[in-house]
């Protein structure tokens, strides 16, 4: 369930493409958009439409730089598109998380963040997604000074990109550029020029073919960095001169704040005061009346050092203090999200818990506690697959009990219970590495064999039938006796599970038309021909 059933619905499609179309430009227009439909969610009882108008809420907040507050829509964000089961704007919201908590310098949560994100991308099969949560995750340990990891992330990134559907091409073309500029930075920081140099003109090309320049400024720092370290000094000036016009003209500067830090750090280590406390006064201007503890701290440390080399002592003194300031600040706000962060995770986990609840109550046969039919149909496909891989033998064995219709009517449909629970016990005890037991229906159990040959097929079946035989005495029940048909090879060409099945179906009542109370096993349905 994501954003598909709306297309019918004029109203919710019109807020969500006008929301994805203004999330950046129009983040107040978006939160009040959304804030209007919330009753509308609330009167369908649409527990997914609430939890996208929360996650636009918290989304549009975060680019108001509304920390706080947006921390606290976008728990209630996944907490709702949990329990709808909307996996790629969960994982969204884990990304976005995970950004969130980065920027205000709590790493640990951050990354804990990202890999939940990671978690539901690959389990799910969201190639997109996978692919932004990687190039994220990657900024995150390069800025942490882990390079050699941070590269090895964004290569998974970009391996995923590879795999992203054509209908989200134009989307994933925006993150590899993205990927592309900061595997640059990256390759710089390990040492390797040579293919800096080539994710730089990947950059530039693909800089060429997006709607829009608002990488431009990100392109322009690299250019400047990798120019430094080429020691090509007349292209860094004239890339210096670009970058610090394309920062003047960002409208958005909080959004390019790691790559601004790449440069102000760059201007901080060449003494160039005039243009750093230009950027440092204009980010700050940009995040005036909002929280931010962590920049606020990396630019007043910054302009410590500016302070410092102008030998002014009076402003150093009163900046320092605002840098205290500051680091109380982040570790009050640090404690506040890290509450909330585990109010996330802990709804989470109910959510999984719960989940896993439902999916076992629904692959469990409720007499027997065996799995059942759709849980068997689903093992079987993934042993045939393996199998036919490894080029294993895989063994289907279906039995049932001989005469079971004249046990229910003599003794009951109790105690017809009692002794197909007495069945399903045995087979657990049987259990072992490579096999997987599960009652069909009725009185029929299937048995999977990965691996087994011949010979220890059979001793299982003799000590089922030895085991089966003791625990209907143990427990007073009526004897009986079982049916067993086995088809145990290796795959060959064509062959599905059904070509099993229907061998130990064929072998299974070969057995009870002979008397029953006996074990068949062939290689093929021909076998049964030959020896008719």
């Amino acid at each position: 369930m994501t954003t598909e059933q709306y297309l019918q619905d004029d109203t919710i499609k019109e807020f969500l493409e006008f929301a994805e179309a203004s999330r950046f430009d129009e983040p107040q227009a978006v939160i009040d958009k959304a804030m209007e439909l919330l009753p509308v969610a609330e009167k369908r009882h649409d527990v997914n439409l609430r939890g996208l108008l929360y996650y636009y809420i918290g989304d549009c907040l975060y680019t108001l730089n509304k920390t706080e507050e947006s921390f606290s829509y976008l728990e209630r964000a996944t907490r709702d598109l949990s329990y709808a089961k909307n996996w790629e704007r969960m994982g969204i919201c884990y990304n976005l998380l995970g950004l969130m908590l980065s920027h205000q310098g709590n790493i640990v949560s951050s990354i804990e963040s990202m890999y939940e994100a990671i978690e539901i991308a690959e389990k799910h099969e969201l190639y997109l997604l996978a692919t932004m949560v990687y190039a994220n995750l990657g900024e995150i340990f390069c800025d942490i000074g882990n390079y050699q990891e941070a590269f090895r992330l964004e290569k998974i990134s970009m391996e995923y990109s590879e795999k992203v559907s054509d209908s989200q091409q134009n989307k994933v073309l925006d993150v590899v550029l993205a990927l592309s500029i900061q595997l640059v930075k990256t390759c710089i920081l390990t040492g390797q020029l040579k293919l800096a140099e080539i994710y730089m003109e990947k950059s530039m090309a693909l800089q060429e073919k997006v709607e829009t320049d608002f990488r431009t400024l990100s392109i322009r720092i690299a250019a400047v960095l990798l120019a430094k370290a080429q020691g090509n000094s007349e292209k860094e000036a004239e890339e210096l001169q670009y970058a610090i016009q394309e920062f003047r003209n960002c409208k958005y500067k909080i959004d390019y704040f790691t790559d601004c830090f790449d440069l102000m750090n760059y201007l901080n280590e060449k003494g160039d005061n005039d243009i750093l406390e230009e950027m440092i006064a204009s980010i700050e201007k940009s995040i005036q009346d909002n929280e931010y503890p962590d920049i606020r701290m990396k630019l007043s440390a910054l302009k410590l050092d500016v302070f410092h080399r102008k030998n002014i002592t009076e402003a150093n003194v009163e900046e320092f203090r605002r840098f205290v300031k500051y680091a109380q600040a982040q570790t009050v706000q640090n404690n506040r999200n890290v509450y909330q962060f585990i109010e996330i995770r802990n709804n989470l986990k109910k959510m999984k818990n719960q989940n896993s609840e439902l999916k076992q109550e629904a692959d469990t046969d409720g007499l027997t506690k065996l799995p059942n039919r759709r849980k068997l149909n689903e093992v079987a496909d993934k042993y045939f697959e393996l199998a036919d891989t490894y080029k294993e033998s895989l063994g289907v064995e279906m039995l049932d009990i001989d005469h079971f219709k004249a046990i229910n009517d003599k003794y009951g449909h109790k105690i017809g219970d009692e002794c197909l629970i007495a069945l399903a016990d045995v087979l657990k005890l049987m259990k072992r590495d490579g096999m997987f037991c599960a009652r069909y229906g009725g009185d029929e159990f299937f048995i999977l064999y990965m691996g087994f040959e011949d010979d220890a097929i059979h001793e299982i079946c003799g000590m089922l039938n030895t085991t089966l035989a003791r625990v209907l005495e143990e427990r007073d029940l009526p004897k009986f006796t079982i049916s067993q048909g086995i088809c145990n090879h290796v795959p060959r060409a064509l062959n599905k599970v059904w070509d099993y099945t229907s061998s130990a179906d064929a072998a299974l009542y070969r057995t009870k038309d002979t008397g029953g109370n006996g074990v068949l096993l062939i290689h093929s349905a021909k076998e049964l021909n030959e020896n008719h």
